[in-house]
């Protein structure tokens, strides 16, 4: 039934995509976007700038004979020597709707990319980040009840070591799912919705359009680890809302998530027996608060409790043995029923009308790239400044860290990122932007983890300055 499941689910998006492509919206109006971004990055693949390896290892590997020096030999993107590249990311977007016969109807918001890299090899690629959804027309179902089909593709980074934008670190996965909600009014100030989701999530790992080919000699425990897993996840989940007034609102809720792998990175190694089948318990209360039109604030809080198919008894941790050149293991311990603590604060404010403030805190719990569960912190600052009714700009800031780890027993990461901005409307509907980004990350990790090796000590800085230019046709026929 599982693997029935499966393939029923994967292949209704795919059946989406094919009514996108092939005729199902012949007479749609749909809004069609092109775009062209020119970014210079000085450290493509967010390498450690002390080097792949730690200044008592170099030395012991340069005492090595030859042939065993040959083994720490690192392909460029990961030798510790940052390096720094121009890419080229043209893009095309299409959104819109159709019906699709007398009872559907199917809407779509799909953005394509080709990237291309000068500078470094074997990493041009594609990226896709799209919508399809099948809903059933309003007068098909009562009010109170929604239902539909969905296909999602997202180029992302999805593990938690990986900055926002790093190009040459973003991997593609598809998210097929089945949505059914039911909605209630208790009574003119309370509301209730109970819902259940039902995902099948696949990787599609790095979309290079050439495979790299110092790939094929890596050694097992070297080899990228920003591929993705597999799983299939039911979600149940209760809220209810309150009026308390009409500038105050409140909701409480709670939701079990059932997650069970079918493949991942790391479930190819027998050592990690993290990523097994799990059930996620969440309760949460929310608040929200209008001060006036101007100035309005949120918070909210809750927990989060995790439950294993099988006890888990900690995994191995990688060292490399410079002497021997090969790779030991240690054991590190977990928690076997790990509960978090979920909570978001913040405000909103319009001082003028050309200028918004907004701050805020979050911390929740989700899943990597290889599906562990990781505790996430972010602290954001966003201010937006509108000169008149074509130029803007933006400065935002963010501090990271993970929260909690219950799967190695090291310090967490902490990463500060800020960006500045600046948008111009040359036409309605034709647009240019600029602007600089910075990140510093440290993780906590270093040679207590990796011993010798720093490859993958996620410690890096880097440097992102781009210029986009965007134009947007409305309304044309599909």
């Amino acid at each position: 039934m599982r693997l029935s499941l499966d393939k029923f689910l994967y292949g209704a998006g795919k059946l989406s995509a094919f009514l996108l492509c092939f005729g199902s919206v012949a007479g749609a109006q749909i809004a069609v976007s092109v775009g062209v971004q020119e970014i210079y990055d000085d450290n493509v693949f967010l390498e450690d700038d002390l080097g792949a390896f730690t200044a008592e290892a170099r030395e012991e590997i340069e005492l090595l004979p030859p042939e065993q020096q040959e083994l720490f030999e690192l392909p460029e993107r990961q030798n510790g020597e940052p390096d720094d590249a121009f890419i080229t990311n043209l893009s095309l977007g299409l959104s819109g709707g159709s019906p699709v016969g007398k009872y559907l109807r199917l809407t779509f918001d799909a953005t394509g990319g080709l990237v291309f890299f000068s500078g470094v090899d074997d990493q041009d690629r594609w990226s896709l980040d799209s919508l399809v959804e099948l809903t059933p027309e309003e007068y098909v179902l009562p009010p109170w009840l929604f239902i539909s089909a969905s296909s999602v593709f997202q180029t992302d980074s999805f593990d938690v070591g990986v900055s926002e934008g790093a190009l040459a670190r973003q991997t593609t996965r598809h998210i097929a799912g089945l949505t059914t909600r039911a909605s209630k009014e208790l009574s003119k100030t309370i509301g209730s919705s109970l819902e259940y989701r039902l995902q099948q999530t696949n990787s599609l790992g790095q979309t290079t359009l050439n495979s790299a080919e110092d790939e094929e000699n890596l050694p097992e425990f070297l080899e990228d680890d920003d591929d993705g897993s597999d799983f299939l996840s039911h979600t149940f989940a209760l809220s209810i809302s309150k009026q308390f007034s009409a500038k105050t609102q409140g909701r409480i809720g709670a939701s079990l998530q059932l997650i069970e792998f079918s493949g991942s990175d790391s479930l190819d190694n027998d050592n990690f027996n993290d990523e097994i089948d799990r059930q996620i318990f969440g309760a949460s209360a929310n608040l929200t608060h209008a001060f006036s039109n101007s100035f309005s604030i949120y918070g909210g809080a809750g927990l989060s409790r995790t439950s294993f198919d099988e006890a888990r008894q900690g995994i191995e941790v990688v060292n490399l043995d410079t002497a021997e050149g090969v790779a030991v293991t240690r054991t590190a311990g977990s928690d076997d029923t790990p509960t978090n603590l979920t909570f978001s604060a913040g405000f909103d404010y319009l001082p003028s009308q050309s200028l918004a403030i907004g701050a805020g805190i979050n911390q929740s719990v989700g899943l990597n790239a290889q599906g562990a569960e990781v505790g996430v912190r972010t602290t954001n600052l966003t201010l937006t400044y509108i000169a008149n009714n074509r130029l803007s700009f933006t400065a935002a800031g963010q501090h990271f860290e993970t929260a909690n780890d219950d799967q190695i027993d090291i310090d967490g990461l902490e990463r500060l990122s800020s960006t500045l901005s600046a948008s111009y409307n040359i036409t309605p509907s034709l647009s240019i932007s600029a602007g600089w980004s910075f990140t510093d990350q440290d993780s906590g990790q270093g040679e207590e983890v990796l011993d010798g090796l720093l490859f993958r000590s996620e410690n890096y800085d880097s440097n992102r300055f781009f210029l986009s230019l965007n134009k947007g046709l409305v309304g044309l026929p599909l």
